[in-house]
């Protein structure tokens, strides 16, 4: 397909409702990747991240430093995100990245908070629909439950009345 055009299309969703930039953020890096364009798009990402708060958003950009910048920067980027959006499942992506940066034989400390505080995020994880309440682990247009078109805001419950 035509790249050049469809970065144009995912970069406008920023202008037309900012809150759904999350949901093409991962395929916008890998139309970047395919062209050789991967610390762009990162840039464009973490600025994406800072102007729109996003655990969705934090993901694709952790993601993506890791694989193109390494742990020990993945790891501040989530630190900086923590400091500046303090959150629960932020906390879990820190002690992710946190685990990939020390020895394999001192992790199980670590492992151990990181199993707890997954286990207790996992319920914040979810999108919502607002007609019915189904909630669900991905973005749905349509509710599986309900059958209601453009019920599920396109932020996670635990991001749901922050600021965008």
């Amino acid at each position: 397909g035509n790249t050049g055009e469809a970065i144009a299309l995912w970069q406008g969703i920023e202008t037309q409702d900012a809150q759904y930039l999350p949901l093409v953020a991962e395929s916008l890096l890998k139309v970047y990747s395919q062209l050789g364009r991967e610390a762009e798009c990162i840039e464009l990402l973490r600025n994406y991240l800072i102007k729109y708060h996003s655990i969705d958003l934090l993901n694709v950009v952790f993601d993506g430093i890791l694989k193109y910048q390494g742990p020990s920067s993945a790891y501040k980027l989530v630190l900086d995100e923590l400091e500046r959006n303090p959150s629960l499942l932020g906390l879990d992506k820190l002690l992710e990245a946190r685990l990939l940066e020390i020895p394999i034989g001192e992790r199980a400390d670590v492992q151990l908070v990181k199993d707890l505080v997954h286990k207790r995020t996992r319920s914040l994880a979810m999108y919502h629909c607002s007609h019915c309440g189904f909630k669900a682990r991905k973005f749905y247009w349509h509710c599986p439950a309900c059958q209601a078109w453009d019920s599920y805001a396109p932020r996670r419950d635990e991001e749901s009345g922050l600021p965008l």
